[in-house]
């Protein structure tokens, strides 16, 4: 180092940032000060709000919208054109129209759906009337629900409501009426029992749904069947040879032909497993415009209807004495009567209960 610091090695001079990177920073904080924003599509009919993608912000005061840019874009002047629009709430009236759209199949009972965006109208006597549209998820739900409560999403995709009880339930065998094998949430609403096709995906990134009813009248009855089984299962027991003890037996014992092996021979002790099969099922009993069918669900389906549908679970539905013929007559007359016995089977049950008398 030179006296009075001559022949210091000179500091590199920093490198100034460019325009771009200027731009992008700046927007980048109005960014940040938007932390909690809920990205919104236009539908480019607004002259203020052209077609594109904005970040929405609420205040208890105003609505903040600031047009999204690309992370890649490399124009400074796109950055600074980029400004937040304030609109102050009491002058802004959003609304949520309801989008209508039917199923696009059905399997059964189950009627398939797509899941639509969410559309967002904002009316404003500065820009008009502009139209946008959300993604259809948890995020648009919470956003809402916390932001603009009079906008709130129904439970299930904005279609139809969906209580914070409902039953798990597996379907085995759908007797034509639902999916073999298939995970079900039921519920009870009204004189419909609901059926929604449980997905671990639903409410995230389900871009469709399964949902249908079963009307409680077309019900006759459900019932615990099955029973369970065990299986003892013997294992061990086996003779084998070592080797090696035959080796080292053999070469230390006088009498080969025993001392190998008495020293080679292994046996296994026995073991006995006792295993549980578990045959029980529910069976729900149906009966539709004359067709009777039978749905299989997984026994801890039980529970869910001795909650839902209790007036039709078969032990009520029987009486505690073994009724008469006359009075099986008549309860068979009343059941034909409600459409679950065609005149033919309730004539032929007739017949044979006359006998009896």
């Amino acid at each position: 180092m030179g006296l009075f610091g001559f022949g210091r090695d000179a500091e590199p001079e920093r490198e100034m940032p460019s325009a771009l990177q200027s731009a992008r920073a700046d927007y980048g904080a109005l960014r940040q000060s938007l932390p909690d924003a809920l990205v919104l599509a236009a539908a480019g009919e607004n002259k203020a709000f052209p077609k594109g993608q904005y970040y929405f912000a609420c205040t208890d005061r105003e609505f903040l919208f600031l047009a999204k840019v690309a992370e890649n874009e490399a124009s400074a002047e796109r950055y600074r054109a980029c400004r937040i629009k304030r609109f102050p709430r009491e002058e802004t009236a959003a609304s949520k129209p309801r989008v209508e759209t039917g199923p696009t199949a059905q399997d059964g009972l189950l009627r398939r759906y797509a899941v639509q965006p969410v559309t967002l109208v904002f009316a404003n006597g500065r820009f008009g009337e502009a139209r946008f549209t959300a993604a259809n998820n948890k995020t648009t739900e919470r956003f809402l629900q916390d932001n603009l409560p009079g906008c709130a999403l129904l439970p299930l995709f904005d279609r139809f409501d969906r209580p914070e009880k409902a039953y798990e339930a597996s379907c085995k065998k759908g007797g034509g009426l639902l999916p073999d094998g298939t995970a079900l949430e039921i519920w009870r609403e009204g004189e419909n029992l609901v059926l929604l096709r449980r997905r671990v995906d639903y409410y995230s990134q389900a871009n469709e749904f399964w949902y249908g009813t079963l009307p409680v009248a077309d019900i006759v009855y459900f019932q615990e069947k099955g029973q369970i089984d065990y299986e003892t299962k013997v294992s061990g027991g086996g003779v084998s040879i070592d080797r090696s003890g035959a080796m080292w037996g053999g070469m230390f014992s006088m009498n080969a032909n025993a001392g190998m092996l008495e020293s080679a021979v292994v046996s296994e002790p026995i073991r006995t497993e006792r295993i549980e099969h578990d045959n029980r099922y529910v069976a729900l009993a149906v009966r539709q415009a004359g067709a009777k069918a039978e749905i299989q669900f997984g026994y801890g389906a039980l529970a869910a209807f001795q909650q839902m549908i209790p007036e039709k679970s078969f032990e009520e539905r029987m009486p505690s004495r073994e009724p008469t013929a006359a009075e099986q007559i008549e309860i068979l007359a009343n059941v034909c009567e409600r459409g679950y016995l065609t005149r033919e089977e309730f004539e032929e049950a007739k017949k044979k209960l006359l006998a009896k008398l």
